[in-house]
């Protein structure tokens, strides 16, 4: 003990010696300044007018350049050997020169005039280019008569966080910030109480053009080797809700709250976000899509099934043969409602049947009854017919995943619950994320439960958020910019605008997002994501984060033909409209129970996913098992290249068709911009 006490008074003495010391570190100098004067004229009278028409630039010794404020420097006027100051209202005419003083630095010399009488305009205009790329700039010339105007020009950029305007010599330079549109207007005096006032509209256009996918999963879906359909991803599709009534669903749901049910299910598919307390599936999906899709329908009355749940507790075929009843009795007794107003595309089948039945999922109620749970199926038996379309898509799915112990009882009467509704009214996670696969989209969970490849955070993934960037694209609600070059883009934070990057060694020839790339989104805890940013589902799943950052997407959604039996060396496709494909990768990885859910290439390919979120972390593995996270993010200053994160590739430095990427990236700055997010990259090829 005393030894360990000597030790430490001797640290002490040391700290304190230390403490004494005086560190220098070299200040930064100015070595030049250089001032321009745009106001060339003044009459007897008038002051000098430095903050609105001198511009100050000062050089320092670390080669950098800022411009000073007009109140920080000293000024020297003079006029035939004698001086004035700035503050002092001129009273000879003449020609004067002007020079500014800091830190014993003296600026280049401007000269202007002082006559006798003011100048007023007789016209005025402006004139240049009225387009302008983002983080590009242009002329725009003021144009005065007569030319020796004196009085002060007044200006203003409507928005100056999408363009910003710097005075010139000859008049204005605008600087495109992000997309939109501005108007630069001008004003000057024409007499001592009136003005002239000129507007310039200039348009902000993004430094490329956004690419159109002119594919999706319709097309995908329509082509499949499987005789299966999906319901239309744009207009309003209309889908038929049935509400399924077992014999013993009086166990679960009171018959005094059987309609409160029945309009419950309503409102989780039709009604408002306010009805809902969060999202409806129609109101979702609405957004999601930008208002290209606005899901209708009808709910039916209760379909009375006759017999008890435990007939549909584990055959999947009994509830395609329930589908095909429920739907035939319905129209038999609503002859003045078609079929026809069910499908939309025309395709020969209902757009898309929601069955949801009165009876506890198998979770919920502790038992081994697999069929009660919620899934999207295909009855693929009837050929499709337009004059009276069969029902082939459906979706199966307990009434207790709309409710929490919070509500369960008020509303059912019973106690039943398979949501989660601390807060909200109606939870609609499941319906939502079983749409998803009525529209096309697959899952990318990992069904052996080992793996995270997607990072859980999106509706296809764990049911919670918005879906990622690359459903929403590939089911043409979002159109990426994709290089050819390299450049500087800003991209607004997804939720709000749907910009995205798309980088790839070369783009496929049908615009289709069924390829090989990697995908830029910025996330931000706002849209569809705020909900479950905000709020952890069921207390287990993942929490969006709540910081706004790049999220890095590797997706690989190339298609091959199905074959039986499949061959050894695979072909892959990108063209969706080609007949019996298939998508090559799932995002589950081979174990014994899950064979039948990994690529239908085989084991070989059951390593490469769909979509895989590409973590910030250098040491990340391919086979990820972490949820997502703000650590997973790009942030400010943050660089990616294939080098550094070859260990989250299959193929280390190269994507899973062997090829080079070719591109990397740097994110130069995230902010916020007219309440709106964006982040400027720098994306190098090469």
């Amino acid at each position: 003990m005393k030894k360990l006490l000597r030790n430490s008074t001797f640290l002490i003495v040391s700290l304190v010696s230390l403490s004494s010391c005086q560190l220098f570190f070299p200040q930064p100098k100015i070595t030049a300044i250089t001032i321009e004067d745009f106001h060339n004229a003044y009459a007897l009278g008038e002051t000098f007018l430095d903050n609105q028409e001198l511009e100050i630039t000062a050089k320092w010794n670390d080669g950098k350049y800022t411009t000073l404020n007009p109140t920080s420097v000293s000024y020297v006027i003079t006029c035939d050997g004698a001086s004035y100051s700035a503050s002092d209202a001129f009273t000879v005419t003449g020609t004067y020169s002007l020079t500014v003083k800091k830190d014993k630095v003296t600026s280049n010399t401007v000269q202007f005039t002082v006559q006798e009488n003011s100048v007023y305009a007789s016209s005025m205009s402006l004139s240049g280019e009225d387009t302008v790329k983002a983080l590009q700039s242009i002329d725009i010339a003021l144009n005065v008569d007569p030319a020796n105007y004196t009085q002060k020009v007044s200006y203003e950029i409507s928005d100056s966080k999408v363009a910003k305007v710097k005075r010139t010599k000859t008049g204005f330079t605008v600087t495109g910030e992000v997309a939109g549109e501005v108007d630069l207007t001008v004003k000057i005096k024409s007499s001592e109480t009136e003005e002239l006032s000129y507007t310039h509209h200039i348009d902000v256009l993004s430094p490329i053009e956004k690419t159109e996918m002119k594919q999706t999963y319709q097309d995908y879906m329509s082509h499949r080797y499987y005789p299966l359909n999906s319901c239309p991803l744009s207009g309003s599709p209309r889908l038929l809700v049935i509400p399924i009534w077992f014999t013993d669903s009086d166990t679960y749901i009171a018959e005094s709250k059987k309609e409160q049910v029945r309009e419950d299910i309503s409102t989780a598919y039709f009604g408002t976000s306010e009805e809902a307390g969060w999202e409806s599936v129609s109101s979702f999906y609405n957004k999601e899509s930008s208002g290209d899709l606005t899901l209708t329908g009808t709910v039916t009355e209760w379909y009375e099934v006759g017999t008890s749940s435990n007939s549909y507790a584990t055959s999947t075929g009994a509830t395609v043969n329930l589908l095909r009843a429920a739907v035939d009795d319905y129209f038999t007794d609503h002859p003045s409602d078609s079929r026809t107003n069910y499908d939309l595309d025309q395709d020969g089948y209902l757009d898309g049947v929601m069955m949801i039945y009165g009876a506890p999922d198998y979770r919920t109620n502790h038992d081994n009854r697999k069929n009660l749970w919620a899934y999207c199926y295909w009855a693929q038996g009837r050929n499709p017919s337009v004059a009276a379309p069969n029902p082939n898509v459906f979706f199966w799915a307990s009434y207790d995943f709309m409710y929490g112990q919070t509500n369960v009882s008020e509303r059912t009467g019973g106690t039943s619950a398979g949501g989660d509704t601390r807060f909200c009214t109606l939870d609609t996670h499941t319906f939502i994320h079983e749409m998803g696969h009525v529209l096309g989209l697959e899952d990318y969970y990992d069904y052996s439960s080992s793996y995270n490849p997607a990072g859980g955070f999106s509706m296809q993934d764990y049911n919670v958020g918005s879906h990622d960037a690359y459903s929403i694209m590939a089911a043409g609600w979002a159109d990426p910019y994709i290089p050819t070059e390299s450049l500087t883009l800003r991209i607004g934070e997804f939720q709000k605008t749907r910009e995205l990057v798309l980088l790839t060694p070369s783009f496929n020839s049908n615009d289709s997002p069924f390829d090989e790339y990697l995908l830029l989104e910025l996330y931000s805890p706002n849209g569809l994501n705020a909900f479950d940013s905000a709020n952890s589902y069921s207390g287990y799943y993942p929490v969006g984060p709540s910081q706004t950052g790049i999220r890095l997407w590797h997706v690989d959604s190339r298609l091959t033909e199905f074959k039986q039996p499949m061959p050894a060396i695979p072909k892959f496709y990108t063209n969706a409209t080609k007949s019996n494909v298939q998508l090559a990768m799932s995002n589950t990885y081979y174990s014994s129970e899950t064979a039948d859910r990994i690529s239908v290439l085989g084991k070989s390919y059951a390593d490469y996913n769909i979509l895989q979120l590409i973590r910030n972390n250098t040491g990340e593995s391919y086979k990820p098992t972490s949820t997502f996270s703000g650590s997973h993010m790009f942030f400010e200053g943050d660089t990616f290249n294939m080098k550094t994160y070859k260990s989250q590739f299959k193929r280390d430095e190269a994507l899973n068709s062997n090829k080079k990427l070719g591109w990397s990236f740097k994110v130069t700055s995230i902010e916020d911009i007219n309440g709106v997010n964006y982040a400027t990259i720098e994306i190098t090829k090469g």
